[in-house]
């Protein structure tokens, strides 16, 4: 079955990044998920899905993982963070933010966050919405989107 074109939106902390002993560090099968999302190209070689990230964290806090992450960030075509715009998730602003920002769709969004309450938010406003509790079952919902 062919690939369709989506705008995927990742949570970064518990996605694709955690918390540990020294900082964070990166959870390999998250990132193995966006790296995959990326890759895949159209009949002209270009990039099929637009990626994008969606986080709770603090400016100061996301400059640090992407001057840590660099190979996480450059990946995404666009960022949106709750401590620039003033609304956090589950708040629907932050996802009406998202899509209007970046002239989205939500009917054509794949939203994946480890927060259930996130999830449900995002569903809310017309994502498909996954929840990750494993990364595993997240390949296997992409998989069933036609996205991978």
């Amino acid at each position: 079955m062919k690939i369709q074109p989506t705008h995927i939106v990742f949570d970064i902390k518990g996605v694709l990044i955690e918390k540990s002993s020294n900082g964070y560090t990166v959870i390999p099968e998250g990132l193995d998920i966006l790296t995959r999302c990326h890759a895949i190209k159209d009949n002209n070689g270009l990039q099929l899905h637009t990626l994008y990230a969606l986080s709770n964290a603090k400016e100061e806090v996301l400059q640090k993982w992407q001057l840590d992450f660099p190979h996480i960030f450059h990946r995404f075509n666009g960022i949106v963070i709750s401590d620039q715009i003033g609304y956090k998730k589950p708040d629907h602003r932050i996802y009406q933010h998202l899509l209007q920002t970046y002239q989205l769709n939500p009917n054509h969004c794949i939203y994946i966050d480890d927060s259930y309450e996130n999830v449900i938010a995002a569903q809310n406003i017309g994502f498909v919405a996954l929840h990750c509790t494993s990364h595993t079952t997240i390949v296997e919902h992409l998989k069933n989107l036609n996205v991978l």
